[in-house]
């Protein structure tokens, strides 16, 4: 009877260790990230739903630069903006964590595609959270490489030219919505499709010719039929000149140092291994692929630091692959014993999976459901001057609020955060703050020397303050 128990139970457990850890990982990285970007992509979101225009004037800021906003993700724009709409902030942490667990069972898929077993792709799962924490949370470009993976997935298992050309097309189509890095990533979907068609030795060359030119040729029309259509390669190549050295995804790792260089230095070790480990089959397969995708995407990463995200994410099945398959499992279990078995390292697990429970219970406890107090105490109506950080949730919080930067900062430019820059620093000798301000948020821990001179002015007064903000406010 016991022994019968115990093995119902093993039944149990493996039918649902991959299904709860997932949903686990996803909520946890949501509630824990905190993504502070999806604020203002959330009224960018509702505003769509409102009835504007996807490429608009600026609605939010009260110093306008001279051109349109194009945004880089107005369909992810608008699933938050349906999220804040029906559930505020709770409906908010529920669809970034669906959709990150949505992604990260993508990932799971694949790496069973590979031969990988549940306890591997949990493995490679937690080491890409610990190794890519910064960059892997519930952002638009996550979805963005989830829909080139399950692109591929769909085209590896289509023996049928339509189903391939629909495949490529409506995940490109897709993916151009949630984020416009599918510009790049649909030439890498055509590029991929075709290594995947012309490794399938069970077709006929004239089929695999027909099939590898619609898999070359679906994801950059779906890409093409877009909101943006041509511009949208236009507006990539804005977006990353505005952007370049100013946020820290599109600084390179020379720039960024510390950490940051030394997961770029792991990442490149990593996928030259595995990439390695892919080449030692001989046919055209998923796992050389993704393999080779990944270790072009992280020397890209030299140039910009959103590129790791790419190759770490396209990494992970491959590393659950060679985790089940490319290490000498005999020779290990002849030197650790029971400890080299699948069936040990699944137990551990399991107890790591039901301690993430409560942590999990605990970041959602904790998780900021509604803004700091001082955002609530800025005079209505103000002009507000602050930093592009601390700006990126006034338009949803405060709509009555005008800001002079925020978390948009490819539709800014370079300029306008050199100038923001400097106001926080007090290196602009000319004025203190852009002519027209009314109020100031600032941080308090550490206070910029903006603060200073704003305590030390006649012409301001201190409203209100957090435990982390001040809020100054012009007398009259």
């Amino acid at each position: 009877m016991w022994r019968r128990s115990v093995s119902a139970w093993s039944g149990l457990r493996d039918r649902w260790f991959l299904p709860l850890w997932i949903p686990v990982l996803g909520l946890g990285a949501a509630a824990i990230a905190d993504y502070d970007d999806a604020r203002w992509m959330a009224r960018e979101g509702l505003d769509v739903l409102a009835g504007g225009g996807i490429v608009h004037p600026d609605r939010w800021g009260w110093a306008p630069v001279p051109h349109d906003f194009v945004p880089t993700s107005p369909g992810w724009d608008v699933v938050l903006g349906m999220a804040w709409h029906l559930g505020r902030e709770p409906g908010l942490l529920i669809a970034t964590a669906a959709t990150l667990a949505a992604c990260l069972w993508v990932v799971a898929l694949a790496a069973r595609a590979l031969g990988a077993g549940d306890t591997a792709i949990i493995a490679a799962l937690l080491t890409g959270f610990v190794v890519m924490g910064s960059f892997l949370n519930p952002r638009a470009s996550v979805v963005a490489v989830a829909l080139l993976l399950l692109q591929f997935l769909l085209v590896r298992r289509s023996n049928s030219t339509v189903r391939i050309a629909l495949s490529g097309f409506l995940c490109a189509y897709a993916g151009i919505w949630i984020h416009g890095s599918w510009t790049a990533l649909a030439l890498a979907a055509a590029v991929g499709n075709v290594w995947l068609i012309h490794g399938d030795r069970q077709a006929d060359r004239n089929s695999r010719r027909t099939r590898a030119l619609v898999g070359a040729i679906a994801p950059p029309l779906g890409a093409l039929a877009g909101p943006l259509g041509t511009d949208a390669w236009t507006n990539a190549a804005r977006v990353a000149e505005q952007c370049r050295s100013v946020i820290t995804e599109w600084s390179t790792p020379w720039a960024l140092g510390g950490a940051d260089l030394a997961l770029w230095l792991a990442l490149l070790a990593a996928t030259a291994a595995l990439l390695w480990f892919a080449a030692q089959e001989r046919s055209l397969q998923l796992r050389q692929l993704l393999a080779l995708l990944a270790l072009g995407a992280v020397i890209a990463g030299a140039v910009a630091a959103r590129f790791m995200l790419i190759g770490g994410f396209l990494a992970l099945p491959v590393l659950a692959s060679a985790l089940s398959r490319g290490l000498p499992w005999d020779r290990i279990r002849r030197c650790l014993g029971e400890r080299g078995h699948e069936r040990y390292w699944r137990n551990i697990a399991t107890l790591l999976l039901i301690l993430a429970i409560p942590t999990d219970i605990a970041a959602v406890a904790m998780h900021a459901y509604g803004p700091d107090p001082a955002i609530l105490s800025l005079p209505g109506h103000c002009r507000l001057f602050a930093s592009d950080k601390l700006s990126k949730p006034i338009s949803l919080y405060r709509p009555d609020v005008q800001t002079w930067v925020d978390g948009r900062q490819d539709y800014w430019g370079r300029i306008r955060m050199q100038q923001m820059q400097g106001y926080l620093l007090v290196t602009r000798p000319s004025s203190l703050l852009p002519a027209g301000t009314s109020c100031v948020l600032l941080e308090r821990n550490p206070a910029p020397p903006l603060a200073n001179r704003l305590q030390a002015s006649p012409d301001w007064r201190l409203v209100a303050q957090s435990p982390g903000l001040t809020v100054w406010a012009r007398r009259a």
